[in-house]
């Protein structure tokens, strides 16, 4: 059980032998008390050790490791206290982080995907005991050279992830692999990669991806905004038939240039652009439901308009 009177955080630990100018990778999770601004079992800062904090450790894979993203916060159903962390590494693997109200941390890894994890999750959760998780692995940020920066072939393309909390362990639940790049010495970026973390509304996830040309050109970058169902079928009627088929597609919305997280507000998902010609604000939704009470976040794509 965790209490309201501590806090959560990623510790920027200096490199070992480098001095305290050295590059920092936080790779450890720390427990810190609200009140008083110090860590758990740590008062003195420095290295993880003791009650209050968890090393993740560092894979020989190339990559520097570091828990880059938010931890996504959890309790039990109709619980008031968060008991549970969630959050993924560069490393790829990602992990649940069970807490007590002392700030004891024990750490599971629900699964290991071998990709960087660079943004935050989304969580859903099914009744009373079924809990999912919705990440992606890749950033758009990075350039194509970078270690775990790209990927290429069947198999190795960066993938959007829901993964089930299983109390004891993680259960993939489903997997989209995204567009892989091309190998290319005059592209900086190329392929699909995430944009930021997903977003749930209701029991719909939606994630946005930034799909950057295979050849040398001027054009934008596009971004295309994906819609699931938490067992990962589309959501939505794509095909224009009136009913939802296996044959649906998960892109609901294809836009030119780099979209934002997807934030739902009123029935409605907004989805922020910039581009070559400038910057703009993409509303889905039903154009005449607005003005609804909060809480109602289902969200019923009817039309799609851009606004510059």
């Amino acid at each position: 059980m965790f209490t309201k009177s501590l806090a959560i955080t990623s510790k920027k630990d200096a490199l070992p032998g480098r001095g305290a100018s050295a590059p920092r990778a936080g790779r450890s999770l720390f427990v810190i008390n609200a009140n008083t601004g110090l860590l758990v079992g740590n008062a003195g800062g420095g290295a993880c050790s003791g009650t209050g904090c968890y090393d993740a450790g560092d894979v020989s894979n190339g990559r520097k490791n570091a828990i880059q993203a938010d931890v996504t916060a959890a309790g039990d159903l109709g619980g008031n206290v968060v008991t549970r962390a969630y959050v993924g590494d560069i490393d790829g693997r990602y992990w649940r982080f069970s807490l007590t109200s002392a700030g004891a941390i024990t750490a599971l890894q629900l699964v290991d995907t071998a990709q960087p994890i660079y943004s935050s999750s989304a969580l859903l959760q099914i009744g009373t005991t079924d809990r999912y998780l919705f990440f992606g692995t890749g950033s758009d940020l990075l350039s194509a050279s970078t270690p775990g920066g790209g990927s290429t072939g069947a198999g190795t393309a960066f993938k959007f992830y829901s993964v089930k909390d299983n109390a004891s362990s993680g259960t993939v639940s489903f997997t989209r692999d995204l567009s892989p790049k091309v190998i290319s010495t005059a592209l900086l970026t190329n392929g699909e990669r995430p944009t930021s973390s997903p977003t749930v509304a209701g029991d719909i996830v939606f994630f946005t991806t930034t799909v950057d040309g295979t050849t040398e050109s001027c054009t934008d970058a596009l971004t295309r905004l994906y819609a699931f169902t938490y067992l990962g079928t589309a959501a939505y009627d794509t095909s224009g038939n009136g009913h939802i088929d296996t044959g649906e597609s998960p892109i609901v919305a294809t836009t030119a240039g780099r979209g934002s997280a997807p934030f739902i507000v009123d029935q409605h998902l907004f989805m922020g652009t910039t581009s070559a010609t400038g910057a703009g604000v993409t509303v889905f939704g039903d154009s005449e439901d607005f003005n609804n009470g909060v809480g109602q976040v289902g969200v019923r794509i009817l039309s799609w308009r851009e606004i510059r």
